[in-house]
C-alpha cells in the first residue's frame, strides 16, 4: 500500500481577465463593501509561499470565468491572461462557457 501524503489544493475563480489589484464588491450582510482584490502578482507571490510552506506538495487549480471581461484579455483573445496564469503554476483549467465560444474567444486549439 502506498504511503500516505498530505497534499494542498489552492483553487482561484473568477478573475475576469483583472491582472491588476482591483477594487471589487463584496457584501457584508446586506451592505456593499469594496476590497481590494485579484492581481496576478499578488496572487502568484502568495501561491509561491504556500507551496514553500508545504514542501511544494501543492496542485493550483482555476475554476473558470478567467480569461475575459477586460480589455487586455479580450484583445489578445485570453492569450495575454494565459501567459500570466503560467506564473502561478496552474495545473488546470475549467474552462466556462464564454471561453469555450469560438466566435468570442479562446480555446480553437490546445496549443
Amino acid at each position: 500500500m502506498p504511503k500516505s501524503m498530505d497534499l494542498t489544493i489552492l483553487q482561484i475563480n473568477d478573475t475576469h481577465g483583472y491582472f491588476e489589484l482591483h477594487n471589487e464588491l463584496f457584501w457584508a450582510g446586506d451592505k456593499p463593501v469594496y476590497k481590494k482584490s485579484g492581481g496576478y502578482a499578488r496572487i502568484t507571490t502568495i501561491f509561491k509561499q504556500i507551496k514553500n510552506e508545504k514542501n511544494g506538495k501543492v496542485i493550483i487549480l482555476d475554476n473558470g470565468d478567467t480569461l475575459h471581461s477586460t480589455f487586455p484579455a479580450v484583445k489578445s483573445k485570453g492569450k495575454a491572461t494565459l501567459r500570466l496564469m503560467k506564473l502561478t503554476e496552474l495545473i488546470g483549467l475549467y474552462a466556462e462557457y464564454l471561453e469555450m465560444d469560438p466566435d468570442l474567444f479562446y480555446f480553437t486549439s490546445t496549443a
